[in-house]
C-alpha cells in the first residue's frame, strides 16, 4: 500500500500524517486515517482519485488526479475533496458566507420585531402613530428588509462541494425576498391609473408574506447543513418550522383573498350609491354589511395567521441561533484551523 508523501493533517487533531499508510492510524490521537481520507474514493495503490468527484472549491471533476496534486481550475488541494462529507470539512469560504447570512437574517428578525414594540411605546406615551413614528418605523422596516435580502442571498449561496444542493429552493427564496418591490410597484401603478382599493388589499400581504416565505425557502437550503453536522434534531425542527410557515402562508393568502372580495364588493356598492346620489335619484343601494360567513372566515384566518406567525417567529429565532452556533463550531474545528493551531503550539 502506498505511503502518504504529501502534507496531510488529521481531521481530529491536526497532526501531520506524512509517511503513513492509509490503513494506519494517526500517531497523535489514534484516529483512523480513513476518517481523514475517504478510502472509497481513492486508488489505494497509486493514491489517486478513483471515482467521479467534484472539487470542493469549484466543482471540477477530479477523477484520476493524484491526492498530492492541486485542482487545475482553482488550485485547491485535491486531498481536501476526498475528505468525508462533514460540515467541518466544507469549503471555509462557503461556511463564512452562510454564517454571515444567518447573522444578517437574525438582525432582520430583530428589526421587524422592533416595529410593533415602537408602536406600543408610542401609544403608551399617548403620541399615537404620528408622522415621525411612521417615518422611524418605515426606516426600521426598510433596513430589516435590506438585511434580510443580503442574508437570504448568503444562506442560499451554493456550496461548491455539493453537486446536489437545493438550487430550486435557493432561487425561490431569492425571488420571494425581492417580492415586496413588485408589490409596491403594483400598488403605486394601480393608484396612478384608478382608485381600486381591493388591489392594495390583495398586494399588501405580499410585503409580509414574501419575506416570510423567503425565510422558509432559505430553511430548505439550511436543512442539509444540520444533516451534514449530524444534528438530526435540528433537521427535524427545521422541517416542522417549514411546515408551520407554509400553513401560515396558506392562511394569510386565504385571508387576503377574502378581504379583497369584501373590499371589491363594498367599493362597488359605494360607487353605485354615489352615482345614484349624483343623478338625484333615491339611493337604490344600501351600504352593505359584509357577508357574515365571509367576515367570520376573515376573522378566523387572520387570528390563525397571527398566532402561527408569532410561533414561527420564535421557532425561527431558536433555529437560526442553533445554526449560527453550529457553523461557528464547524469553522473553529475545520482541518485548516486545527492545523494552524498545531503549528502555533509547536512554535
Amino acid at each position: 500500500m502506498a505511503v502518504i508523501d504529501f502534507d496531510l493533517a488529521c481531521v481530529d487533531c491536526g497532526a501531520g500524517l506524512r509517511g503513513r499508510a492509509l490503513a494506519d492510524a494517526c500517531p497523535a490521537c489514534a484516529s483512523a486515517i480513513a476518517r481523514t481520507i475517504d478510502p472509497s474514493l481513492v486508488d489505494m495503490g497509486r493514491l489517486t482519485v478513483a471515482a467521479d468527484l467534484t472539487c470542493r472549491g469549484c466543482g471540477y471533476n477530479l477523477r484520476t488526479l493524484a491526492l498530492s496534486a492541486a485542482c487545475p481550475e482553482c488550485s485547491a488541494p485535491v486531498v481536501d475533496s476526498v475528505r468525508p462529507d462533514e460540515l467541518r470539512l466544507a469549503n471555509p469560504t462557503w461556511l463564512k458566507t452562510v454564517n454571515r447570512g444567518l447573522a444578517l437574517m437574525l438582525a432582520a428578525l430583530f428589526a421587524f420585531a422592533a416595529i410593533p414594540v415602537l408602536m406600543f411605546v408610542m401609544n403608551a406615551l399617548s403620541r399615537g402613530f404620528d408622522p415621525f413614528t411612521a417615518l422611524v418605523a418605515a426606516a426600521i422596516a426598510f433596513a430589516g428588509w435590506v438585511a434580510l435580502c443580503f442574508g437570504v442571498f448568503g444562506v442560499t449561496s451554493r456550496d461548491p462541494s455539493q453537486s446536489t444542493s437545493p438550487r430550486t429552493a435557493a432561487a425561490v427564496a431569492r425571488l420571494l425576498v425581492l417580492s415586496p418591490l413588485v408589490a409596491f410597484a403594483g400598488i403605486m401603478i394601480t393608484r396612478s391609473m384608478a382608485p381600486r382599493p381591493w388591489i392594495g388589499v390583495a398586494l399588501g400581504p405580499i410585503v409580509t408574506l414574501g419575506p416570510a416565505l423567503a425565510i422558509g425557502a432559505g430553511l430548505v437550503c439550511l436543512r442539509p447543513v444540520a444533516r451534514r453536522a449530524q444534528r438530526p434534531g435540528l433537521a427535524r425542527l427545521t422541517t416542522v418550522l417549514i411546515a408551520l410557515m407554509a400553513s401560515t402562508a396558506a392562511l394569510g393568502i386565504g385571508a387576503a383573498v377574502l378581504s379583497s372580495i369584501m373590499s371589491a364588493q363594498m367599493s362597488t356598492a359605494i360607487a353605485a350609491r354615489a352615482a345614484a346620489a349624483a343623478a338625484s335619484q333615491p339611493a337604490a343601494v344600501v351600504f352593505p354589511m359584509p357577508n357574515r360567513l365571509i367576515s367570520t372566515a376573515v376573522a378566523l384566518s387572520g387570528c390563525g395567521t397571527a398566532i402561527l406567525f408569532v410561533g414561527c417567529y420564535i421557532i425561527a429565532l431558536v433555529a437560526f441561533f442553533k445554526y449560527h452556533a453550529l457553523l461557528q463550531t464547524a469553522m473553529s474545528s475545520s482541518p485548516s484551523q486545527r492545523q494552524s493551531s498545531v503549528a502555533t503550539a509547536s512554535e
